[in-house]
């Protein structure tokens, strides 16, 4: 979204057992053996390089206006051919321009075909070929889109009891002291054990859009212990680097490789109130696109 994340530090982690499932399915314990579930938080990260410019190619290619050039609220769904949709919310498409910008930074920045504003769409999926470069942009979706929408057999944790309905859904982490959740959150599989990844808004200040940090849990309804290993991302340079924000860390299952995990974050600048984000995220695209990381788990309390 081109406006400020929103960060909440009460609890909203209700959703978590409706939305788990679809994106980490658990592993079955070999035949014969109970695996024990321990403790597990991040324990080690480092730069995902390739991911990162490859979505800044793509977006900056201009070969298309209608194509993406750059969106927040990052998650993906791998096909069955093998292709994987990247699905974005508020989602910036029309024309790349060359250094330098408006205010005369060597960066890259962005306006529409005509010179004009930027369009700015509510969602957008781009399709990524089985070798891994995005190659199309699917736009759609308005302010006044109906929603939420839950297929019918999802189930939803009241604190006690399995429900149908969404509105009975109970928080599963409550906030308190240096515990809390954001407004976005990724929950993964990891060994017997489920890692859920969040901002850390039970941090002190400004820390819900600077870092994120982990919990753990042996059922996906909890308890939910930590939180431990905190994650402080690069941000993309900026003159004003306390007004760039980092938020909505996603776990992309269908690329780990030698046991890390494909983390997403997004990238955003929130200035002064009353100031509008907009003209500082099209002065310089880097400040719109999600970046990427690869993340190692390792036992809780080490």
């Amino acid at each position: 979204m081109s406006k400020a994340p929103m960060i909440r530090t009460t609890t909203v982690a209700a959703l978590l057992l409706a939305v788990a499932p679809l994106w980490a399915l658990p592993r079955a314990a070999p035949s014969g053996r109970v695996a024990e579930c321990a403790g597990r938080r991040i324990a080690s990260w480092s730069v995902d390089s390739g991911h990162t410019a490859e979505f800044a190619r793509y977006g900056d290619v201009n070969a298309r206006m209608n194509d993406w050039t750059g969106g927040d609220g990052t998650h993906s769904v791998r096909l069955p051919d093998g292709r994987t949709v990247w699905l974005f919310s508020d989602t910036f498409l029309d024309r790349i321009q060359p250094p330098p910008n408006p205010q005369g930074q060597k960066r890259r920045w962005r306006t529409a075909d005509t010179g004009g504003v930027p369009l700015l769409r509510h969602n957008s999926a781009a399709v990524m070929s089985r070798s891994g470069r995005p190659v199309r942009t699917l736009t759609g979706g308005t302010a006044a889109a109906s929603g939420p929408f839950f297929p019918g057999s999802w189930r939803f944790r009241d604190g006690a009891h399995w429900r149908r309905q969404a509105g009975r859904a109970g928080p599963v982490l409550r906030a308190g002291g240096r515990r809390g959740v954001g407004s976005a959150f990724t929950v993964v599989r990891d060994g017997p054990a489920w890692v859920l990844i969040t901002m850390d808004t039970g941090g002190d200040g400004a820390a819900g859009i600077r870092a994120s940090t982990s919990y753990w849990s042996c059922s996906p309804h909890g308890p939910w212990h930590g939180p431990d290993g905190r994650l402080t991302p690069p941000r993309p340079p900026a003159p004003d680097p306390q007004h760039v924000a980092v938020y909505n860390p996603q776990i992309h299952p269908e690329f780990t490789a030698n046991r890390e995990f494909l983390l997403s974050y997004d990238v955003n600048w929130l200035g002064p109130p009353g100031v509008p984000a907009d003209p500082r995220v099209n002065g310089d695209v880097e400040l719109y696109r999600p970046r990427f990381l690869r993340v190692r788990m390792g036992p809780a309390g080490r």
